[in-house]
């Protein structure tokens, strides 16, 4: 018998071509059915839909992966909406 790891949607951000420093993004709406988040140069970018369960967040530069798990941080209200997702990428 094979047993699977929960399967979670995956939050895809893209950082702007050689991007480094502080990442901060906001959530436009709550909804079911996450997309693809492009970062703008400053460091900032709106997901236009978040969701309250656990996702895996994949942090794409220059289509190679970064890591930022030591960094990642949501920001959520006292009933567990996420607000917001910062990390920094190095």
């Amino acid at each position: 018998m094979l047993c699977c790891r929960e399967h979670r949607q995956i939050l895809r951000i893209e950082l702007p071509h050689s991007f480094a420093g502080p990442v901060r993004i906001s959530c436009g709406s709550y909804g079911n059915e996450l997309q693809t988040t492009s970062v703008d140069p400053s460091g900032t970018a709106v997901a236009p839909v978040c969701v309250k369960e656990t996702v895996d967040v994949l942090v794409v530069r220059d289509g190679k992966t970064v890591n930022v798990d030591d960094s990642l941080q949501w920001e959520k209200t006292g009933d567990g909406v996420p607000v917001s997702l910062t990390f920094s990428a190095k």
